[in-house]
């Protein structure tokens, strides 16, 4: 699921086709993109913004071209990275790349990546990823984002605005969407024992993201150990041998603690993944 490539000798040869006057040997060149056959653009040399909704075009561009695009997108999302500047705000092209993948709306156009309500309806079919590809000015609208994490936690991380990240309000809807969410908070919300059991509560792996003070936070540990024994190896150093925590741990299947009376070192190397 990477994302598609820089321009490369794909799309270098469709620009140089587009640049073309008709008529000559390169204007008729048709490239070939994840399986489709496009024709040339020799005539689609303006730039486009979003197209109408009741519209089935985009200013300057061929119908032709249009449906050839669309059906290309429709198959691959990668497809969308090649697609002419002057076609990439065409609504249903943009809607039908996010469906598959939400970091495709990356390459629609400015506008159409400045269109509130496209980035809306985008973030509703593809999810948080969407964010990120909008442009700043609408990444640093405050009702917006906490509208947009409230649909998808994973929405925070594309957040433009430090102090957005710094909204507890914010962060707090973003980790009941999505436990994941809290490694993309302020640090010192992700030290907040609100904050921190939200996470934990929904997945002890959470601890991953959070801060020594936080794992010396019995409520915190007890939570985390309860679901999994597994989580006692990021308590911190006071807890250790808490002689209640040990039990839990015990009682949830095993001991992972260096011996009855000396602790193991704490974890610190934060490599378990989702």
């Amino acid at each position: 699921n990477s994302l598609p490539a820089s321009p490369n000798s794909s799309w270098a040869s469709l620009e140089r086709s587009r640049r073309t006057a008709p008529g000559s040997p390169s204007s008729r060149l048709a490239a070939t993109t994840h399986g489709w056959s496009v024709p040339s653009l020799a005539r689609s040399s303006s730039i486009g913004g979003v197209a109408r909704a009741d519209s089935g075009r985009v200013r300057g561009a061929r119908p032709s071209e249009c449906q050839t695009w669309r059906a290309a997108v429709a198959t691959d999302w990668r497809n969308f990275g090649q697609v002419p500047t002057a076609l990439r705000g065409d609504r249903q092209m943009v809607l039908k790349a996010v469906e598959q993948d939400g970091r495709a709306f990356a390459f629609a156009s400015r506008k159409a990546r400045g269109d509130r309500a496209l980035v809306m309806e985008a973030l509703r079919i593809g999810g948080g990823e969407v964010l990120a590809g909008a442009t700043p000015q609408v990444r640093s609208d405050r009702d917006l984002v906490l509208e947009a994490v409230r649909m998808d936690g994973k929405a925070l991380a594309g957040a433009y605005l430090v102090q957005l990240k710094e909204d507890k309000e914010i962060v707090l809807e973003a980790v009941r969407q999505d436990w994941r969410a809290v490694a993309h908070a302020a640090s010192h919300l992700q030290a907040d024992k609100d904050v921190a059991l939200e996470a934990v509560r929904q997945d002890w792996r959470a601890l991953q993201w959070l801060p020594e003070v936080v794992c010396a936070d019995r409520d915190v540990m007890a939570e985390a150990v309860r679901q999994d024994a597994a989580a006692f190896r990021f308590a911190a150093d006071s807890l250790r041998a808490d002689p209640v925590l040990k039990r839990e741990a015990h009682l949830n299947g095993r001991l992972i603690i260096g011996g009855h009376d000396k602790p193991s070192p704490r974890c610190h190397c934060g490599r378990f993944m989702t």
